[in-house]
């Protein structure tokens, strides 16, 4: 039942978004790192992160001709990368991370990733150039990806760790937000 549950939220997110989320537990036996070189050997348009009480959340961003289609073949890739263990799904973020350190990590770097954004000059006539310098100076002391990692292995319970690779560049939601702006300002 919990997974028909966790496929079903996943399908609504892709439906409503483009975008979907899908959380399994670790299976046993398998280490962090074989299971983030696997996921990405299938699951290459993902953001895998590595939550706590061994939960891993795999951000989707698949197009298909439905968003049942998109998540059915997230599926396939997510079982074909962890066979021959068996897959547990999480019904989804409600249920255990959701305020997890997984997803502080992954608020830090999407929040970088949108202050690179705001402070791109190839922006300026979207973003206004005391926004651009703002966005700069905020990055200058803004944690880079490597501090964040050693703030996840001091302290766990704050940070999950960095992902291995980032799939954050031009992701949707920051491309949704420079549009905004470039609306309102017209």
């Amino acid at each position: 039942m919990t997974t028909i549950r966790a496929i079903s939220n996943a399908v609504q997110q892709a439906a409503a978004s483009g975008r979907f989320e899908l959380l399994v537990y670790l299976p046993p036996g398998l280490s962090d790192a074989e299971l983030t070189e696997r996921l990405a050997v299938t699951c290459s348009d993902a953001l895998v992160l590595l939550g706590s009480a061994g939960v891993v959340a795999l951000e989707f961003s698949r197009e298909a001709g439905s968003p049942e289609l998109a998540v059915d073949s997230a599926v396939r890739d997510i079982e074909q990368a962890l066979a021959p263990h068996p897959v547990r799904y999480l019904p989804g973020v409600e249920a255990n991370v959701k305020t997890s350190p997984y997803l502080r990590t992954k608020a830090l770097v999407q929040a970088k990733e949108f202050l690179w954004a705001l402070a791109d000059s190839a922006n300026a006539p979207v973003v206004s150039q005391p926004i651009r310098e703002q966005a700069q100076a905020l990055l200058e002391h803004f944690p880079t990806l490597l501090e964040i990692q050693r703030i996840h292995e001091t302290l766990p319970e704050l940070l999950g760790p960095v992902p291995p690779f980032s799939r954050f560049s031009g992701n949707s939601e920051t491309i949704n937000v420079i549009e905004a702006i470039r609306d309102a300002e017209r």
